[in-house]
């Protein structure tokens, strides 16, 4: 709604017309609530770029856990053989070799690799999460804020409307004489100053309605009423139960813990002096080879085949000394061994920075828990707050119901109980002031302790 105030002075006599010109479509439209506006927060532009996150996250994770393609190998080749004494390639050999290597599993590296990927996506998962709750919150403070803000309009207009009121009779009491000019001076004061409170809270409505259409993406130049946000949050777990919850879904401490992990990991991945074997089977027959491998360190198995294709030139066989074999088959171990001193060096480096992280993690866990604490400090204000609010407000209500009581028998004017009824509604939004504070400070305590996906459920 856009409200347009036009002040007339003139003769020392001062007329105000207030005009209201509500901006709406065709028909009436029923009011706006909170729940209407959930929808909203999945398309918000942080949770959309950690939706994103996880998506790619759980694409590594894919990727990491793959052991690769089967490789295979085509090579021809061409023999040439001449005896003693012989013509030049006397024997001319077309072969042709086929090697295929069949990965079977993870390497230490890639098992870490693997692991440090799914904590990854545990990662993303915690972020997304954060991320719309953060939306949540933000969409609530915002509504809340535009919800008080229509509200506010209609205390300031009984608040105008009991200062018109006032101006109207001290205006009749200066007239017969019974006033005096500073009281008549002093009403128009009243009436100028609720008018440029009415002012500054049709801005400051308008200004409200703009963010919360921004972080709704609802239609901002058509303004809709706004139904009264939940106030029904259960109350806050202790500070010690908050920090413990907060130390284990904390996206930015877990994801600390999770480098610790992985330096861990890769400390554990680097081989010392003795590294796993490769075995070998090897079969030679009939002017053919075939070989058999298997790398226990990097699960591997390798084929390899070789035979003739084609043979020119006379029989040479006969004149090789090995000529009598038919076939062998051979077995063979690889043991790998090295001086390990590179792995000594690699694991003084890794836990020197492992402990840097340890003592980065410690003190974000100590800001932590004292943010934690500070916030709900101000949620117990917050509450009491409402105590002092719900106490002002009982004095309203009694005030109103004395004047009203004294206007049934005459004793009170109706300027009177304009202004008790101004001075009760401005009461009762004070109250609504304090409970929607007292909720978002809810919302913030639950947000730092990352304990919101606890308190709010709206799927």
């Amino acid at each position: 709604m856009e409200y347009i105030i036009m002040t007339i002075y003139g003769n020392k006599k001062l007329l105000t017309f207030l005009m209201l010109f509500v901006v709406a479509g065709a028909g009436t439209l029923p009011a706006l609530s909170f729940e209407d506006l959930l929808s909203s927060i999945d398309e918000s532009h942080g949770v959309k770029e950690a939706r994103f996150v996880l998506e790619t996250s759980v694409d590594q994770l894919s990727l990491s856990l793959f052991p690769g393609d089967a490789r295979m190998s085509l090579s021809p080749g061409l023999d040439l053989t001449s005896l003693k004494d012989g013509d030049f390639a006397e024997q001319r050999e077309i072969t042709a070799a086929v090697n295929t290597s069949i990965p079977l599993g993870l390497n230490p590296s890639g098992r870490a690799a693997a692991e440090t990927a799914r904590e990854a996506v545990f990662l993303a998962e915690l972020e997304l999460e954060t991320a719309r709750y953060n939306a949540y919150v933000d969409l609530f403070a915002a509504y809340s804020a535009a919800w008080l803000a229509q509200r506010e309009l209609e205390v300031l207009e009984s608040e105008l409307e009991a200062a018109g009121e006032e101006l109207r009779i001290v205006q009749n009491l200066f007239n017969s004489g019974s006033a005096s000019l500073n009281d008549l001076n002093d009403a128009e004061d009243e009436l100028r100053l609720a008018e440029a409170d009415l002012l500054t809270g049709t801005l400051a409505q308008r200004l409200s309605w703009l963010e919360l259409a921004f972080f709704a993406d609802l239609n901002q130049a058509r303004e809709e009423s706004l139904e009264a946000p939940a106030s029904n949050f259960s109350e806050l777990p202790k500070p010690p139960d908050l920090t413990a919850w907060a130390l284990e879904r904390s996206p930015s401490i877990r994801s600390q813990r999770d480098q610790i992990n992985a330096l861990e990991r890769e400390l554990d991945a680097r081989r010392g002096m003795v590294s796993p074997p490769t075995l070998r089977a090897d079969f030679s027959g009939w002017e053919q080879n075939a070989s058999l491998s298997y790398n226990m360190d990097n699960p591997e198995l390798g084929l390899s085949y070789s035979f003739p294709l084609e043979s020119y030139g006379p029989d040479l066989s006969s004149s090789n000394s090995n000529a009598d074999k038919t076939w062998e088959l051979s077995f063979s171990v690889n043991i790998p061994f090295n001086t390990g001193v590179d792995t000594k060096k690699e694991q003084e480096l890794g836990q020197s920075r492992i402990a840097q992280i340890e003592a980065r993690l410690a003190l974000m866990e100590d800001t932590l828990a004292l943010q934690i604490r500070s916030l709900y400090q101000q949620y117990l204000l917050a509450e009491d707050a409402i105590s002092q609010a719900q106490r002002a407000l009982d004095f309203a209500e009694m005030t109103l119901q004395t004047v009203l009581d004294r206007r049934d028998s005459g004793r009170a004017t109706a300027a009177e109980e304009l202004s008790a009824r101004a001075y009760f509604q401005r009461a009762l939004f004070r109250q609504e002031q304090a409970v929607s504070a007292r909720n978002i400070q809810i919302l913030k305590t639950s947000q730092a302790a990352f304990w919101l996906q606890e308190l709010v459920l709206w799927e």
